[in-house]
């Protein structure tokens, strides 16, 4: 077999170098100084939803809540304004006040339930209340995370790279199919399975972002919670009357997902409100195009 030491040198030194920068970012991620937690554990359902499920969570909670209220009507893909109070010194739902009144110019008194929700998870009010969860020692910073994200691009690209150099040098000094098995390409795919094994995505995650006081709050709230999980639900409609709620601010929405909706119609809307790309029109059937406003 054709044999350079420069041929295996070269990958080997990139490779290694890569990996060992994987390594030391990972570690630095891993152990990034979190604010200490030493508050109550949170209460507005938005930050809640935020630990539980992320930005799309926050996003399936405000909306729900402003449904319930009476300030947003959503039926199947669309919705429109309701009767309610706007609530416009909440920042997370000025936010969809002011997307919807965008929308709405072009569209015929409704807009895409998905727009709002896109809009929403994207904001500055959601990466506002993700960093105050940040400073509260809930959640482990970005910061970190994006850095050993961008390195083991980094690391990837370059062992995928040197296997295919490695192939070429060797392919050219004739080795035909067995020019694969060669010490540089060999090298590159054991350093590329190894950064499969430290991918950073799954940290990026709302359960992976977590720190030990945010996990520990998250099990308090949901078993404090746990009469608002699906099954517990009580029969009511998910419209604007006070009497027929029992968690009009959605904080059963926040722990558990849409599963925490008894409602079928709104369920079935806001699950539509997170489908990426969202078109066409129809009923959410229930409450979602009956009441509320």
């Amino acid at each position: 077999m054709y044999d350079s030491g420069l041929t295996v040198l070269l990958p080997a030194l990139a490779g290694g170098a890569s990996a060992w920068m994987l390594v030391r970012t990972r570690r630095a991620a891993e152990r990034a100084p979190v604010a200490p937690a030493e508050g109550p554990d949170p209460v507005d359902p938005a930050r809640i939803a935020l630990l539980a499920g992320g930005p799309a969570r926050v996003a399936d909670t405000v909306l729900f809540a402003m449904h319930t209220a009476g300030v947003l009507v959503l039926s199947g893909r669309r919705t429109r304004w309701g009767e309610g109070r706007a609530y416009d010194a909440d920042p997370l739902r000025r936010q969809v006040r002011a997307t919807f009144s965008a929308e709405k110019k072009s569209a015929k008194g409704d807009v895409a339930s998905s727009r709002l929700h896109e809009r929403l998870v994207a904001s500055a009010a959601v990466r506002a209340l993700d960093e105050a969860l940040v400073d509260d020692g809930l959640l482990r910073p970005l910061g970190p995370l994006r850095t050993w994200r961008s390195v083991w691009f980094l690391h990837m690209a370059v062992c995928a790279v040197s296997a295919f150099v490695g192939w070429g040098v060797y392919a050219s000094a004739g080795e035909g199919t067995a020019a694969w098995w060669n010490p540089a390409s060999l090298l590159a795919v054991a350093l590329l399975i190894a950064g499969f094994c430290l991918s950073p995505f799954g940290r990026f995650t709302p359960e992976g972002r977590l720190t030990s006081a945010g996990r520990a709050a998250l099990r308090r709230l949901r078993e404090t919670h746990r009469h608002l999980a699906g099954s517990a639900w009580a029969e009511a409609p998910a419209c604007g009357d006070d009497h027929g709620h029992v968690d009009p601010d959605g904080i059963g929405v926040a722990l558990f997902g849409t599963g925490g909706i008894r409602d079928k119609g709104l369920r079935r809307a806001i699950r539509k409100a997170n489908e990426r790309p969202s078109g066409g029109s129809g009923c959410g059937g229930g409450c979602g195009g009956g009441c509320g406003g």
